[in-house]
């Protein structure tokens, strides 16, 4: 759920520079009449979802090895703040 509409990701991409894109989606009836998610939830229901009113998010992500080397990082630093913390207020700690 996004902003309380139910949303999915179907395609991944990679877009090597920064800049403007052009997307096409061909067939785009076909493909909401074979994906059960946008599919009405009442039972007999032959309602169609209108392409009019169907919207694309995309969004930027980050890979799975950066996001887990920040997280450490992030991990390291609090880590190093609280032991020059402890350290600045009481230095003859380990003597």
């Amino acid at each position: 759920m996004r902003k309380r509409v139910k949303t999915f990701e179907v395609w991944t991409f990679k877009a090597n520079h920064s800049g403007t894109y052009k997307l096409n989606l061909k067939n785009l009836e076909e493909f909401l009449e074979a994906n059960p998610f946008l599919k009405s939830k009442k039972p007999f229901s032959n309602r169609k979802t209108e392409t009019k009113k169907l919207k694309i998010l995309i969004k930027q992500s980050i890979s799975t090895k950066d996001r887990l080397i920040s997280i450490i990082g992030l991990a390291l630093g609090i880590n190093g703040l609280f032991w020059g913390l402890i350290l600045g207020i009481n230095p003859s700690m380990f003597e």
